[in-house]
């Protein structure tokens, strides 16, 4: 049995102004969820990548960064990783790509043995939450589903997470109503954790 999540690790990274609204959507879905998370009794370790101005996002195998050792640390606190990030050329924004490559480095997110690799993280399970102003459909039979094997497959899956993503598509066309089942949405997501309704039973 799935160990019961009492610890979520939120991680919102979107470098679009706040200013734009249907931009900042992503931001207004992640809060949406974080919210609903803490009325159900969790606790929420929120990171907002593009506020943190001491993460350097640049990898250099030389340097030992201790911003990189402080999310490691966070990310094995939580059971639950939660990532909210906007769709940039069908993938994730720079900063969050940084954030990949420094912290879920061999040895914390994975490793080698006898050449196989194993993940470190089987222990945790995680969702991302992404707006894109595409359609879904075409980001899936265009683009070939491009973000979702970079997170299922390529990321979260070579560091032994199980993942569930969720993409919400033309963002900027779709009606305030749309928007609001969104919302609800997240907040459905956070309610039925350590529910038998879970995300914990989509894997």
């Amino acid at each position: 049995m799935a160990e019961t999540i009492s610890r979520v690790m939120v991680i919102l990274a979107n470098p679009a102004s706040e200013t734009d609204q249907r931009s900042n959507l992503i931001n207004n879905l992640c809060k949406t969820y974080s919210e609903a998370c803490q009325n159900t009794g969790l606790e929420v370790d929120f990171l907002d990548l593009y506020k943190d101005e001491e993460f350097d996002p640049v990898h250099n195998l030389d340097e030992r960064d201790t911003k990189v050792l402080e999310y490691q640390i966070r990310l094995r606190k939580a059971q639950m990783i939660v990532f909210f990030h906007p769709v940039w050329w069908q993938s994730v924004p720079a900063l969050l790509k940084g954030f990949l490559d420094k912290v879920l480095i061999s040895g914390f997110g994975y490793r080698y043995s006898n050449k196989v690799v194993q993940g470190l993280l089987e222990d945790k399970q995680a969702i991302v939450v992404a707006t894109s102003e595409q359609p879904v459909w075409q980001l899936r039979y265009i683009y070939g589903n491009i973000l979702e094997n970079f997170w299922q497959k390529v990321v979260l899956g070579y560091c032994g997470v199980k993942s569930k993503i969720f993409v919400f598509g033309n963002f900027r066309s779709v009606p305030d109503s749309e928007i609001e089942k969104w919302h609800k949405k997240m907040e459905n997501l956070a309610k039925k954790i350590n529910t038998k309704e879970s995300a914990l039973d989509w894997f």
